[in-house]
């Protein structure tokens, strides 16, 4: 729990893996250094991606907002490679 409370406030590169799987409005993904990240879409991209699913295999940038013992929080600042 210690090792995500110390990403908190830091922005990552995130792999998308998909829509999460508690909630629609949520994306899934992970770090460089394997780190689960749920985390919510800019409203621009929900707005051109829909079904988050399309976005699966895509590069984001995502900041941290809070942690959780097995994951971390955050909100998605940009796509990469748009």
């Amino acid at each position: 729990f210690d090792s995500n409370k110390a990403l908190v406030g830091k922005t990552f590169e995130v792999l998308i893996e998909g829509v999460s799987s508690t909630a629609p409005d949520i994306l899934s993904g992970r770090t460089m250094t394997n780190h689960l990240v749920n985390f919510t879409m800019t409203s621009d991209v929900k707005a051109s991606y829909p079904d988050g699913n399309l976005l699966e295999g895509r590069l984001c940038m995502v900041k941290i907002t809070n942690a959780r013992p097995y994951s971390v929080e955050g909100e998605m600042e940009c796509l990469l490679n748009e």
